[in-house]
């Protein structure tokens, strides 16, 4: 009985998982023309897509992940709205995945990107079902926040990550 039970719920799981693909305009070159719903874009010509420049009133967000620990596995970069909270100084991030801007990552070289982002201050948390959380300024040892204004190419550089 336990057994049926276990097989229901691993069909169940990998049905679930199976990804959708739908058609893309990009404007991008080298994104491709379908792209996965489930699966990270990984890119064949990635250098293409790093040179992008924005749509007008709208920026990029650039950076390079540096994995510290090599037994660390960063899924998905997501950028989350910096919302205030009742003190000035404090931000906390609010990160909604179905709307929320998601990296195009070069998962051999750590680099990833944002594209045409709208004016506003984010943090970026890097997501994975069981381990997930907010990149931090190496520099400062505090979260991460981006301000980000319209017709900018906004490059962080490297980001060490524990």
């Amino acid at each position: 009985m336990r057994t049926g039970y276990i097989f229901w719920v691993v069909t169940l799981f990998i049905t679930s998982c199976q990804s959708a693909t739908i058609p893309t305009n990009s404007p991008y070159p080298g994104v491709t023309q379908r792209q996965s719903l489930s699966e990270p874009t990984i890119q064949s010509d990635f250098s293409s897509i790093w040179n992008s420049t924005p749509q007008l009133g709208k920026s990029v967000i650039r950076g390079r992940i540096v994995l510290k620990d090599t037994s660390i596995l960063i899924g998905e970069l997501y950028l989350a709205n910096a919302v205030p909270t009742s003190s000035a100084e404090i931000l906390l991030l609010e990160l909604d995945r179905e709307r929320a801007s998601k990296a195009i990552i070069d998962r051999e070289t750590g680099r990833f990107i944002f594209l045409d982002i709208e004016p506003g201050v984010y943090g970026i948390i890097a997501w994975e079902p069981l381990n997930s959380f907010p990149l931090s300024d190496h520099r400062e040892g505090k979260t991460l926040f981006i301000e980000v204004e319209p017709n900018e190419i906004i490059d962080l550089g490297d980001i060490p990550v524990p």
